[in-house]
């Protein structure tokens, strides 16, 4: 069987355009590497996501789980 494209487009939309979806949505969105190459450590101008995990997990706790990222 074999589903047209615009059917399966249809029925994508149906299923994440709930509220619960636009949150998650939103919540997982990526930001443009501009943005992210302004990003430094304990900067007050960090996005939320960052700040939120740079009070969970200090500088060397991070190194620890994240030795080996790209250097860029």
């Amino acid at each position: 069987m074999t589903l047209p494209q615009s059917e399966l487009d249809q029925t994508e939309a149906k299923l994440t355009s709930g509220g619960l979806m636009g949150e998650v949505k939103v919540l997982i969105a990526t930001l443009d590497n501009a943005t992210v190459e302004k990003i430094t450590a304990g900067s007050s101008t960090n996005p939320e996501n960052v700040r939120r995990v740079e009070n969970i997990i200090d500088a060397q706790r991070w190194e620890h789980l994240f030795p080996q990222r790209n250097p860029t």
